[in-house]
């Protein structure tokens, strides 16, 4: 599936729980998104990263430039949060382990904008998982700890982006009203 295709098909940005790749049953690499509905839908021929490639371009953002700020933001180049707006902010977590294919993904990724809980893993005891409003548990192969601190970095840089977004609306709002009060604006 084309990034164009993809443009027009996606649902909006703020209702992505979660997005994770799989195996289609022809071999090849497919990706499943998660909505806060519960609905599950499958894209084949698709990579997590080609999704969230198309989210960040409706947002006007270069999701490369976004692994490597954040990267350098926490000191560790592994870390991958790419905060593509305020309503996603998309954490990367250890989904599967590696397949046959060079090209196959073993990234998840979950929208920390949404309320998401850790919880044990149903099928792996030493592993976490997470649950998501809708019931829908998402497991994983890393641990609870990990998986803390990792979603934990996420809702620390979204808390960042907010917090500058409102100094910037408050120095707006104090500029214009100034205009309006000297009489410029009428």
């Amino acid at each position: 599936m084309t990034k164009k295709d993809l443009k027009s098909i996606l649902p909006e940005a703020s209702t992505v729980d979660a997005i994770w790749p799989c195996t289609s049953a022809a071999g090849g690499e497919s990706t499943v998104l998660l909505l806060v509905s519960g609905e599950v839908a499958v894209y084949e021929n698709c990579s997590c990263w080609s999704l969230a490639t198309v989210y960040a371009q409706r947002a006007g953002r270069d999701l490369r430039m976004l692994r490597t700020l954040t990267g350098e933001l926490f000191g560790d180049t592994k870390t991958c949060v790419l905060p593509i707006s305020l309503s996603l902010v998309l954490v990367a977590l250890k989904y599967r382990r590696p397949g046959y294919g060079s090209r196959q993904s073993t990234m998840g990724y979950v929208n920390v904008a949404h309320d998401c809980r850790i919880v044990a893993n149903p099928a792996e005891g030493r592993y976490g998982a997470v649950r998501f409003a809708s019931g829908y548990v998402l497991p994983l192969l890393w641990s609870e700890h990990t998986l803390q601190d990792k979603l934990g970095r996420g809702r620390q840089l979204q808390f960042q982006q907010a917090a500058y977004l409102r100094r910037e609306l408050s120095q707006l709002e104090a500029r214009v009203q100034s205009i309006y009060e000297s009489g410029l604006l009428a």
